[in-house]
């Protein structure tokens, strides 16, 4: 009947805007994890190109390496938590590969050096205070 193709279409119309306005805050959370993993890409590139080109950083390795790898995991974790966020409760299963992961980007902030050691050995080098001075 007229009036039932009348409320299909109604429908159909409200489904359509619901999808754009979900594309729409998706692209946006797309848009953040690229801003979020570019700049660790970049930083991540310079630093094997440096290593592959012999470049010498002397003593600043070490907290060029914990740096990069402190903004690393801590990009992953925050894209692939928006990424949960927007598949919603399927990413939680065992089958999805987001909950792996999850997992995995969970895992980085456990292999050293953990945060708060990176922190302290990257604070210490910024204001040229040696490793022989106190811990906290």
């Amino acid at each position: 009947s007229h009036e039932a193709e009348t409320r299909l279409a109604a429908r159909e119309r409200s489904w359509r805007a619901r999808k754009a306005r979900l594309d729409a805050a998706a692209a946006a959370i797309i848009l953040q994890d690229y801003l979020d993993l570019h700049p660790v890409r970049a930083m991540l590139d310079g630093l094997a190109n440096d290593w592959s080109g012999g470049r010498d950083h002397g003593d600043e390795w070490g907290p060029l390496v914990m740096s990069a790898k402190h903004h690393a995991v801590t990009a992953a974790q925050r894209t692939v938590s928006r990424a949960m966020e927007v598949v919603g409760g399927a990413s939680f299963y065992r089958r999805h590969e987001l909950e792996r992961l999850y997992r995995d980007v969970r895992a980085g902030a456990y292999h050293p050096p953990n945060d708060a050691y990176a922190h302290e050995a990257i604070g210490k080098s910024a204001l040229r205070v040696g490793a022989e001075s106190p811990r906290w």
